[in-house]
């Protein structure tokens, strides 16, 4: 190979000068022939253009799956954890009245979507009202519907932990909807 047509074709595309016989060719039988090996030395790494878009619409394929499923997922464990906050307030009262052996008295706000415990000793020894907040942080749901059988939209726990009236208590957060059911014969308080 001429030696200035080398020099320009290895400068042109970096050869390192190492050069490696060719077996299965025609100027292999040419003792003088021999080929280039490429070098790295001058390439620059990077992506292509076509490279991150196809990232990038894999990537938007992927959110377009998870993101709806992410937001029903959400709604369903805040309409649980609500149901399961509301239960576990009307066991508080519950328990409350069986240990003084005096009524006690849960109330539910659906216009606001609230429910307040009144006169109960919380856990630092304070006495006084309780509320909790069904439409702020965590929960965001909605108290849709409080029915009693004495029309009240109250429970009222006697000493012995009964409520005096049977009745459930509708929770929604986005399309999921829990039932709290308060039981006036056994005192039991179910969430379905």
């Amino acid at each position: 190979m001429n030696g200035r047509l080398w020099e320009s074709w290895a400068a042109a595309f970096n050869f390192e000068g190492k050069t490696r016989h060719r077996a299965n060719d025609d100027k292999a039988s040419d003792p003088d022939w021999e080929y280039p090996i490429m070098s790295n030395a001058g390439r620059k790494y990077g992506f292509t253009i076509i490279e991150l878009a196809a990232v990038l619409v894999i990537i938007s394929i992927v959110a377009a799956i998870a993101v709806p499923r992410y937001n029903t997922a959400l709604s369903r464990y805040r309409a649980q954890f609500a149901a399961q906050r509301i239960a576990a307030d009307l066991e508080l009262v519950q328990n409350d009245a069986r240990a003084q052996s005096a009524a006690k008295q849960i109330d539910f706000d659906t216009i606001n979507n609230k429910h307040t415990i009144s006169d109960i000793t919380d856990f630092d020894g304070k006495t006084g009202a309780y509320t909790v907040d069904l439409s702020a942080a965590p929960y965001y749901a909605d108290v849709t519907a409080v029915f009693m059988s004495s029309g009240q939209q109250s429970v009222i726990f006697d000493g012995h932990g009964l409520p005096n009236a049977t009745g459930f208590i509708v929770v929604v957060v986005g399309g999921f909807q829990h039932i709290i059911n308060v039981y006036q014969d056994s005192g039991k308080i179910l969430v379905n």
